[in-house]
């Protein structure tokens, strides 16, 4: 079967069969108007089933879903990470403070922050009584504490500070 057209269309002709691999169908309606409906092959097979497009979007919502958990996971940890700069900041901050607003000696202090973080600050001697002088080291060790959902997480900076000693009894 040859793909070119027919040398010459008539009258009665239909334009339709010169093109190859296409189904054709006539109807009449009357004995002067007539119609053809035609389909090819290709067009036939051209778009998609509902099969298919359940299918496409099954897979979709799943590349979806597993695509926000991990974005979501990924703000969840952004979050979790500037409140722990967040209470490093601050606890660098408290441990300045040690000498100006809390004196170089032994003991605990406990306060708050703004944004829910709790701190406690010890300080305590190091060395006892065998340090001769009125100079004596002590360690200092500052914790803020936050909670983070349902878990409680904290940052603990420890340093060493000289003061006076404490009076021995």
């Amino acid at each position: 079967m040859s793909n070119e057209p027919p040398a010459a269309v008539g009258f009665g002709m239909s334009l339709v069969a010169s093109v190859p691999y296409q189904l054709c169908r006539t109807a009449q309606f009357g004995p002067w108007l007539r119609r053809e409906r035609c389909r090819s092959a290709s067009a036939r097979e051209a778009g998609f089933t509902l099969v298919e497009v359940i299918v496409a979007l099954a897979i979709l919502s799943a590349s979806l879903s597993v695509l926000l958990g991990m974005i979501s996971g990924g703000l969840l940890r952004t979050s979790g990470a500037e409140r722990m700069i967040e209470a490093g900041s601050l606890t660098q901050s408290l441990l300045a403070e040690i000498g100006t607003d809390y004196p170089v000696m032994a003991g605990e202090h406990l306060g708050e922050f703004a944004d829910g973080y709790h701190w406690h600050l010890e300080i305590q001697p190091i060395g006892g009584r065998r340090q001769e002088g009125t100079i004596g080291l002590y360690q200092v060790s500052a914790e803020v504490e936050w909670e983070e959902g349902i878990e409680r997480r904290s940052f603990r900076l420890n340093t060493l500070r000289v003061g006076p000693k404490a009076a021995q009894r």
